[in-house]
């Protein structure tokens, strides 16, 4: 299976284009309105110039403003409304609301932008051979040139998933049958792997999570029915536990936290005649140990093998084998609570989903089918 580390490598989905709409114009009397950013959600590369959001809008305007303060390298002209410059920093998807003024008049306008590192390598695992490929990235068309491969050490065994933090330094991957986590450390100018010290785990790892922020990861055991807490080795990569393990339903086979790191969200398979469940837990930002946040969420018969999560909006995909579909789910960004919103149906056996950084759409692996699914996300209800 392929896996596409979020900081490593993030093929641009969503082409930057320019608005082409003018700078207004009037007679300088009457103030702006109508103020439209027709670029309204864009993609920007790490250290890539960016193409410029240019606005439109009837009457006249002399002072703009934005808030929040956008992404790092990226300005908003004051007299003109035009953002324009190079990222030099990731920043996730985010609302920023421009206003345009003159004479006590104002009108106001939402850019939505998210900025991702360029992406550059990628990795597969081949969990017969075992082996974990590197590929370069071609940054104009996609496509994947190999590099070469590491095997992993004696001792780490069945491969599973494969997770890279967000800065794109270290890389986990969660082994079944040696019951561990192997750690890479990334060459950053080669993307070659090079193996720290495993961590061991509970009994059948499967998925691994990484606290936005970094500092904490977080392992699913399907062996032995739990979620176990790391903290992170800022220097080394390595992992060390943190606190005791926590109980989850049976069999848990997918986790994901929130953009804001407070909830963790655990999709377990169940037993075959109870079904799946999602169980939220809140997260303590300082020790990154787990609190359940009320009952686990019943999904029936489903069977869910993958989760995904809404940058922007509080939704919650899950993927269901049992059923061949997509479900889902809202979340009380207050409480972490979850709920059912949708069951739209997939493909046979999805197994695995991701959304792209804009959130606008979203693909399913189906191994019964080795095929795709391809969905777009309503803007709205998700």
């Amino acid at each position: 299976m392929i896996h596409i580390p979020r900081s490593v490598l993030l093929l641009p989905l969503l082409a930057c284009a320019a608005c082409g709409g003018g700078s207004g114009g009037g007679d300088g009397s009457v103030g702006p309105s109508n103020l439209v950013y027709s670029d309204a959600l864009a993609l920007h590369l790490v250290g890539v110039a960016a193409t410029a959001h240019v606005p439109s809008f009837d009457g006249a305007a002399d002072l703009f403003t934005v808030a929040p303060a956008l992404p790092p390298g990226l300005a908003l002209d004051p007299s003109t409304g035009v953002i324009a410059g190079t990222p030099t920093a990731d920043a996730p998807r985010r609302r920023y609301t421009v206003r345009a003024s003159h004479a006590g008049a104002s009108a106001e306008a939402e850019v939505e932008l998210v900025v991702v590192l360029p992406q550059r390598y990628a990795y597969v695992i081949s969990p017969e051979e075992p082996s974990i490929s590197v590929f370069l990235a071609d940054l104009a068309s996609g496509r994947l040139q190999r590099k070469g491969y590491v095997v992993p050490a004696a001792g780490e065994t069945g491969p599973e998933r494969m997770t890279v933090a967000r800065d794109g330094r270290f890389a986990y991957v969660t082994n079944s049958g040696s019951d561990n986590v192997s750690v890479y450390a990334i060459d950053p100018l080669t993307g070659d792997l090079s193996p720290r010290a495993p961590a061991p785990t509970g009994a059948g790892p499967h998925a691994l999570a990484i606290a936005p922020a970094g500092g904490f990861a977080y392992v699913t055991s399907r062996g032995s029915n739990d979620v176990r807490v790391y903290a992170i080795d800022a220097t080394a990569g390595t992992l060390s536990p943190a606190g005791a393990p926590v109980a989850t339903a049976p069999a848990p086979s997918a986790l994901a936290l929130a953009p804001t790191g407070r909830f963790l969200f655990v999709a377990s398979r169940g037993d075959l005649p109870g079904g799946g469940d999602v169980q939220a837990f809140e997260v303590d930002p300082l020790a990154g140990t787990l609190a359940a946040v009320g009952p686990a969420l019943a999904l029936g018969s489903a069977k869910p093998s993958g989760i995904s999560i809404d940058a922007v909006r509080a939704r919650i995909y899950v993927t269901d084998e049992a059923t061949g579909s997509v479900e889902t789910l809202a979340y009380d960004v207050a409480t972490g609570t979850p709920s059912a919103l949708s069951d739209d149906p997939a493909g046979d056996v999805p197994v695995a989903l991701a959304l792209d950084p804009t959130g606008r759409f979203a693909f399913v692996a189906n191994a019964g089918a080795d095929s795709g699914s391809t969905f777009a996300v309503d803007a709205v209800s998700g």
